[in-house]
């Protein structure tokens, strides 16, 4: 069961939200600051409406993995594994070709 969730929980953490929402009005948070894709960025550039949003779907790629593992019995090393992993997927997007964590640039 963990050979499934551990890349589920990976692939859920990179969905990078706060950049697709922000970018669905036509900003570009890459550009938009010289730091990271974090919330503070996505506030300043996109309003508060946006921001609450993104952080709410942030909020749910760890929760709902955690949600799945106790419904599915996972014990505390298994859950603590699937939340490092969606960590990993959210500090390692898929979607971007930067090699490193996203970072402060500038």
């Amino acid at each position: 069961m963990m050979l499934l969730l551990l890349p589920l929980s990976f692939a859920l953490g990179a969905l990078p939200f706060g950049y697709w929402l922000a970018r669905r009005r036509g900003v570009d948070l890459r550009t938009a600051s010289p730091y990271t894709l974090g919330l503070e960025t996505a506030l300043r550039r996109s309003g508060l409406g946006l921001t609450l949003l993104a952080f709410l779907l942030d909020f749910a790629k760890g929760y709902l993995p955690m949600a799945l593992g106790r419904g599915l019995g996972l014990g505390l090393e298994e859950l603590l594994a699937l939340g490092i992993a969606v960590y990993l997927g959210h500090l390692y997007p898929l979607f971007f070709r930067d090699p490193w964590p996203l970072r402060a640039k500038g």
